[in-house]
């Protein structure tokens, strides 16, 4: 995307929950969609630059089994190549397995060649809203970048954790309170708030705030229900102009300004029908958002990817 702003997107882990940030995330490309009268909904990856999650949030980051909380953070799996740090270049199957390995349903993953294998256990535990590792990852990535648009996406607010009053160790409801306070994401949103508080036009976060805290991680039949919430959640009109804000800031920053100053498009991905054969990309002819504008819709993009990592904020 050459030199244009950056927009960086990341998405808590939180089970069968993490549909409702799916449903938040599909609700900006249907508003781009009918806005600018596409005949399909654009791709996320049309407009966020980095895309990081994590368990069923992203599928981006785990940890190893042996250190939990290592001091440099979680182990990040990537789709591109980067300068430092270089971790498997497994599958995107053996990342998602990894990311998942939730420790009260799924056994840890082994991912590497036969002689170095490492055990990972989710992401989710200590690293529920990755949105510190995308931020240090932008920095990493895209050094002194504009950034135009920052969405972090929960999936939910976190009920209230209570401790047992007995202090015995293996009491079962001192194991779930654990469990909650590693997977809990609302710590983090809360410092990004406060570090961004002066930043409202970059960073944006988004969480059902009701609902969602009393369904289960893992049960499927609940997903009517994560509709349900999401779906008011996002008619609230605070979060409904919200919306619209990051639909423009994304499409603003992609933008491609044509010679007369009037006019602007922007490169989507051309969608490949999964029963046809893909071509070589150069061949790919892509498809464009085309749309008039004035000075008063190009915003203002202050920070860089070094201000937004906090050194300087």
């Amino acid at each position: 995307m050459g030199d244009k702003p950056i927009n960086l997107l990341s998405l808590d882990g939180g089970g069968i929950r993490g549909l409702s940030e799916l449903y938040i995330l599909e609700e900006m490309m249907l508003r781009i969609k009918y806005k600018y009268k596409l005949e399909k909904a654009p791709l996320p990856a049309d407009f966020f630059d980095i895309i990081g999650g994590s368990s069923t949030g992203g599928f981006v980051c785990a940890i190893p089994q042996q250190d939990v909380r290592p001091p440099a953070g979680p182990t990040l799996f990537r789709t591109y190549e980067v300068g430092k740090h270089k971790t498997h270049n497994c599958t995107i199957y053996d990342a998602c397995r990894a990311t998942s390995a939730e420790p009260a349903y799924f056994g840890p993953v082994e991912i590497g060649e036969s002689y170095e294998r490492e055990k990972f256990i989710g992401g989710g535990v200590g690293y529920n809203n990755p949105i510190e590792q995308v931020i240090q990852e932008a920095e990493s990535v895209y050094p002194g970048r504009k950034v135009a648009c920052i969405v972090s996406i929960g999936a939910g607010l976190a009920r209230e954790i209570k401790f047992p009053d007995s202090p015995d160790m293996g009491h079962p409801k001192l194991s779930t309170a654990l469990m909650d306070m590693a997977r809990e994401s609302d710590t983090v949103a809360e410092k990004m708030e406060v570090r961004f508080r002066k930043a409202t036009e970059t960073y944006f976060r988004f969480s059902v705030d009701r609902g969602l805290d009393n369904l289960n991680l893992q049960e499927c039949e609940d997903i009517p229900n994560v509709k349900t919430y999401t779906t008011s959640y996002a008619r609230q009109a605070s979060i409904c102009d919200k919306i619209d804000t990051v639909v423009h800031r994304l499409v603003v920053s992609k933008a491609q300004y044509q010679a007369n100053g009037s006019t602007a498009v922007v490169p989507l991905t051309h969608h490949i029908s999964a029963s046809r054969p893909a071509v070589p990309d150069q061949h790919i002819k892509r498809a464009e958002l085309t749309w008039h504008i004035d000075d008063a819709s190009r915003p203002h993009f202050p920070l860089n990817t070094h201000d937004i990592s906090g050194n300087s904020m």
